[in-house]
């Protein structure tokens, strides 16, 4: 608004005649020149996501919201489909959230949090939506201990 009233000057405008209305003022010109601020409209924000356009949910907006500020972690865990046994050790991926060359510790305590939380239960597991949703709420728990901040956790279990 400011380089808005700059340039009208530059262009000679007055600044007594120089106007900021907000973004739903209905501005009325009449021929002598003076205008009114004479109704306001009503607004809507309206989402615009590739081709969609107002389709955007909260929930995407807020994940995004995350992983602009916080970054995202993703936890891939493979674990046999018949034992219910973690094959190999779960795979940290940090975007956004911490470098992880330089992190090495963090990541490493972090994957012994992911594996806790496999242990937690017992016996053939059935439920692999209830294990993903202990391994990230476990991980989100562990990770703002450590850094204060909040990224967006994925966790991907994959039976092999």
């Amino acid at each position: 608004m400011k380089r808005f009233e700059e340039l009208a000057e530059r262009m000679g405008y007055a600044k007594r005649n120089i106007i900021f209305p907000k973004s739903n003022d209905i501005i009325e010109f009449f021929p002598d020149k003076s205008y009114k601020i004479s109704d306001k409209v009503s607004l809507r924000n309206i989402m615009v996501d590739g081709l969609g356009v107002g389709d955007i949910g909260n929930v995407v907006l807020r994940d995004r919201q995350t992983m602009a500020s916080d970054g995202i972690v993703i936890v891939v865990v493979p674990i046999e489909a018949q034992s219910g046994k973690v094959t190999a050790e779960p795979d940290i991926i940090s975007r956004g959230f911490v470098y992880i060359k330089e992190s090495g510790e963090l990541l490493g305590e972090a994957k012994k949090v992911v594996l806790d939380s496999l242990h937690l239960k017992s016996g053939r597991i059935h439920d692999w939506g209830y294990v993903r949703k202990q391994i990230e709420g476990n991980l989100e728990e562990f990770l703002y201990k450590e850094t204060h901040r909040r990224p967006l956790i994925l966790g991907v279990i994959i039976e092999v």
